[in-house]
Parts: structure tokens; C-alpha cells; sequence
């Protein structure tokens, strides 16, 4: 888990960027506290998500800290990390962690090797620590590991892509599953947490046999996806806007107190986009019409309407197409033109040299 899923889009609503920031940055003051300095560099969207979504089950809303994150110079704002979801979220990430560096261990070569039994020494008291928290939640951390363990056995005898994939559908399946506890949510939550999970691990794996398959093929390693190419997209295509489908429906299945437009943004179009552009079949956002011709004598410094007076868009369509192209539909402060440069994994707005000011109050 670290970093599949999108974040918010740059001109979110701002009780969505403000729910996401809070629980981002508590997320990081959580693994800091609970394992040290170093886990800081750790925090992801993926293992965000998985805290938002038991934020969003909790019968109880959250209870805020005015805290720094990062700097702790820096202004104080509130978020959210004293939750059991929280200590669950770091606690995964942590082993997370220590299962791709026993895979690294046991897959790559030379000095990759060698990091990764390096690292795997370095985070042994903190994988313990939070192996101990997920045991205290309830959740079946030996019967996951042994699950985990048989993507090897699975990849040496040529397994399909459904079969090679399974072990990490089960595993992410177990850890969504398991938020239902741990956030005292309704307990016919488990179910359609679980099949998200297993949408989602499903499509990890899919999309990064899809990226490693020259790598993989240079290498003479396994990869479960057909030689021809043509042949290959279309099963990477089939499978990921099945797992998309699935993680959709089952995700709206969710009773959800709070934050379920900023949940189903994430898990819907804006991760339907991501992934289909990630894999290069996703269709490109569409431009935005043409600047109307300034009037003689104008500058660029000319007051801007009121916000009334703005014309407003749905961001929707210029926003969902974010990753390669930032693209939200405003002028550029100025009246430079519209904020639309093409950058790999942008975030819409929070990216290089866009400095644009949204007229969407999605």
C-alpha cells in the first residue's frame, strides 16, 4: 500500500481537502509516535484511504489534535490520529513495508538484494511493534503471512493471472475487511470491505505485472500476462475495469456517516482515470474552450468578477483526467490563460508552475 489510489483533486471541496489533510498528516504523526522518526517517510494514499474509510464507519465522529505534521515550526492544524483506525492504518503500513522488502529479497539481484535484507534488519523492531498492534485489533496476522507466502509457490508453477493475483486480493481483502471491527462499524460492513480490499489488491497486482513485463521478461522472472502484446491489454484492460466495477459497487454498498463524496471520488472516477491512463488506454481529459478576446485597453492586471459573476464548471470535467495533464479550467492568475501543462502523475492543481485559482465550489 503506497500510493495507488489518487488523492482529492486540487479544487476539491474544502471540507474534503480538509478531511484528507487531516487525515494524511495524522497519519504521519501517528507512525512517527509509534515507530519511530524514520516511519514518517512511509505515509501514502493508499494507507490514508484505508484510514478514512474507517473514520467514515466510526459511529462516533473523530476526535481532533491541533498538531503540527512535518514542521514542527509550523502552524498547528487539526487532524486526526489518536483513532484506533489510525493506529490500524500505521500499523499496516508497517508491514506493508516489511512484506515488499522480503519479496525484494527473495526476487531481485545485487545490490537491490542486498538493500532490501539491509532494510529488512533495520525495520525488524518496528515489524514486530506492529505485528503486535494488528494482533490486539483481532486480526489474523499469521494466517495473512502464510497467505503471502504462497505468491512464490504460485509464481514458480505458472500460475494465470486470476491465481497469481489471489494471494494479495485475500490479503488486501482482510485488511479492509478487518476496518469494520476495528472502527466499531456495522458488522455487514465486513463484507463489501472485503471485496473492495480484493478488488484493490487485484488491481495492484495486475497493473504491476502490466509495467514489469519487460523487466520482467529481460530478467527471466515470472509474470502471469500472455507474450503477445495486443493479447496482454486487453486482459490487463478487462481485469482492471472489472476490479474498478466491483471496488465501485461495493464501496456504495457502505453505510457511511461522513466523507462518502470524497470516498467515492477517490474510488470512482478519479481512480478509474488514474489507472486507465497508468496502463495507457485511458482516454485524454477534454480542453477547455477557448480564451474570449480581451477588450482594447485591458491588462492583465484587471480586477477579476465577483465570484457570482464567475462562470461555474463542473470539475469534474477537467479534473478527472488529472494524471498527465493538469487541466482545471481557470485562468491563470494574471490572465495568463488557462491552467492547463502536462505533467506525469500531476495532481491537478498542486502541480509545477500552476498557480491557478479554481472557480469550482465542488
Amino acid at each position: 500500500m503506497f500510493g495507488f489510489l489518487p488523492g482529492p483533486c486540487g479544487c476539491a471541496g474544502y471540507d474534503a481537502r480538509s478531511a484528507w489533510q487531516s487525515h494524511f498528516c495524522g497519519l504521519c504523526n501517528t507512525l512517527r509516535a509509534r515507530y519511530g522518526l524514520w516511519s514518517r517517510w512511509l505515509i501514502n494514499r493508499d494507507s490514508t484511504f484505508l484510514a478514512l474509510t474507517g473514520s467514515a464507519l466510526c459511529p462516533a465522529p473523530p476526535a481532533f489534535t491541533r498538531a503540527t505534521c512535518c514542521n514542527p515550526l509550523g502552524r498547528k492544524r487539526l487532524l486526526v490520529q489518536h483513532e484506533p483506525q489510525m493506529r490500524y492504518a500505521a500499523a499496516v503500513t508497517i508491514c506493508a513495508l516489511a512484506v515488499k522488502l522480503r519479496d525484494d529479497a527473495g526476487d531481485e539481484r545485487g545490490l537491490r538484494r542486498t538493500g532490501a535484507r539491509a532494510g529488512r534488519w533495520l525495520i525488524r523492531r518496528a515489524e514486530r511493534n506492529a505485528r503486535a498492534d494488528l494482533e490486539a485489533t483481532g486480526f489474523p496476522v499469521d494466517a495473512v503471512s502464510r497467505t503471502m507466502s504462497g505468491q512464490e509457490r504460485l509464481e514458480t508453477g505458472g500460475a494465470s493471472l486470476a491465481a497469481a493475483s489471489a494471494p494479495t486480493a485475500q490479503a488486501y481483502g482482510a485488511i479492509f475487511g478487518h476496518l469494520a471491527s476495528v472502527s466499531g462499524g456495522p458488522a455487514d460492513a465486513a463484507e463489501p470491505l472485503t471485496e473492495a480490499g480484493a478488488a484493490l489488491g487485484r488491481m495492484i497486482y495486475t497493473v504491476d505485472a502490466w509495467e514489469d513485463y519487460p523487466a520482467d521478461l529481460r530478467r527471466r522472472r515470472f509474470n502471469p500476462l500472455p507474450p503477445d502484446e495486443n493479447e496482454r491489454r486487453d486482459v490487463v484492460a478487462d481485469a482492471v475495469k472489472a476490479d474498478l466495477n466491483v471496488m465501485s459497487r461495493a464501496l456504495s454498498a457502505l453505510r457511511l456517516l461522513r466523507h462518502g463524496a470524497l470516498l467515492s471520488s477517490l474510488a470512482g472516477p478519479r481512480l478509474a482515470q488514474r489507472t486507465l491512463t497508468r496502463l495507457g488506454i485511458g482516454t485524454p481529459p477534454p480542453l477547455p474552450p477557448p480564451l474570449p478576446p480581451e477588450e482594447p485597453g485591458t491588462t492583465g492586471n484587471a480586477p477579476q468578477p465577483t465570484q457570482p459573476e464567475k462562470e461555474k464548471r463542473d470539475c469534474r470535467e477537467w479534473c478527472v483526467g488529472c494524471p498527465g495533464l493538469c487541466c482545471c479550467g481557470s485562468r491563470a492568475r494574471g490572465g495568463s490563460g488557462w491552467c492547463c501543462i502536462p505533467v506525469p502523475d500531476c495532481n491537478c492543481c498542486d502541480c509545477p508552475g500552476c498557480d491557478c485559482d479554481c472557480p469550482c465550489d465542488c
